[in-house]
């Protein structure tokens, strides 16, 4: 399956950023570094969208990429504590 646009970073933004994004029709690849927040992500909302799609890792990510895919990518701004 192809993208329309990938989001990097699944944290509170991010997640409804692609949900946001989902909603609105468009082919969502999403990612994160941690596995079990993306295992999570892909379970709570897998029914509800069937046009995100989790991938497990980088390299799967940039695979659904149309041409040039944009990429949303949040970072945290500082560290936690």
């Amino acid at each position: 399956m192809k993208a329309d646009i990938g989001v990097y970073g699944l944290s509170v933004m991010g997640g409804n950023l692609a949900r946001n994004i989902a909603g609105h029709g468009f082919q969502t690849a999403v990612y994160t570094r941690s596995a079990e927040r993306l295992r999570m992500f892909s379970e709570a909302y897998a029914g509800k969208f069937s046009n995100l799609i989790p991938c497990a890792d980088p390299a799967k990510f940039c695979k659904t990429a149309i041409h040039r895919m944009p990429i949303v990518l949040l970072v945290r701004a500082r560290p936690r504590k």
